[in-house]
């Protein structure tokens, strides 16, 4: 039971003793039982008064209002994750695919053989070619989205849901792109390192091996830039569903 009910009992007890048992010759007057009333009753319901809470305007229940501030930080905290995960995942492309330009670009070996003087490129060969222009295409948009991507990590999920579509469409987009540059190289690859004997393709690698252990590389790199960019992708799918 609360204190001021107490008090309240106790008081009202208090009063109804002095007004049978007081000193004070009590009767029917109103006038005898006044002074008694006024000095101990109506103190204790001015205090009763005093005690009773006043719920301030606007007051909102505490629950609710945490329930709603929970729900929303929850959500913010889930926004802010995705867009991190998202950018580490498009940077990580941009440094994959710019490593696999430039390396093999500036990739080129000379040999000699029978008095003849051979040069090793990616420019004599439509499929390196094809390869690097893949790999430029890809690494541009990557560029491209990521600064679309900073311009909108202040709005909200809801106001995204067409954005993450069209995200999902680049990078499906990039993503076939990325392998179709890769087997393109692993074509002519192979075809340099083992030849074809049905059209009479020698293989060249046993002379210039260095060109064609750099060009590995590029390919791998390339290739793990292709399995990025697909989790990127799937990402967004999953994003999609969700808003």
């Amino acid at each position: 039971m609360p204190a001021s009910s107490i008090s309240i009992s106790f008081h009202t007890l208090l009063f109804v003793f002095l007004i049978y048992f007081s000193p004070v010759q009590v009767n029917n007057s109103l006038s005898q039982f006044l002074p008694v009333f006024l000095c101990h009753f109506l103190p204790i319901l001015f205090s009763k008064l005093w005690l009773i809470p006043k719920i301030p305007s606007g007051f909102e229940p505490k629950s609710s209002s945490s329930s709603t501030s929970t729900t929303t930080s929850s959500s913010q905290k889930h926004h802010r994750t995705f867009f991190m995960t998202q950018n580490i995942l498009r940077i990580l492309v941009i440094i994959l695919t710019a490593v696999s330009i430039l390396v093999t670009v500036t990739n080129n070996q000379t040999v000699t053989l029978y008095t003849f003087q051979f040069e090793a490129h990616f420019y004599y060969s439509s499929s390196l070619k094809f390869f690097v222009a893949a790999n430029s295409v890809v690494c541009f948009l990557s560029v491209l989205l990521l600064s679309f991507n900073l311009l909108k990590r202040r709005q909200q999920t809801h106001q995204l849901k067409d954005y993450y579509f069209f995200l999902f469409l680049f990078d499906l987009v990039m993503t076939v792109l990325l392998i179709a540059g890769c087997a393109a190289a692993t074509a002519i690859g192979f075809v340099g390192q083992y030849g074809e004997d049905h059209v009479g393709w020698i293989p060249i690698c046993d002379n210039v091996k260095k060109f064609c252990r750099i060009n590995l590389a590029t390919l791998l790199v390339s290739y793990l830039a292709f399995l990025v960019n697909l989790g990127l992708t799937c990402l967004i799918a999953y994003k999609c569903t969700k808003t």
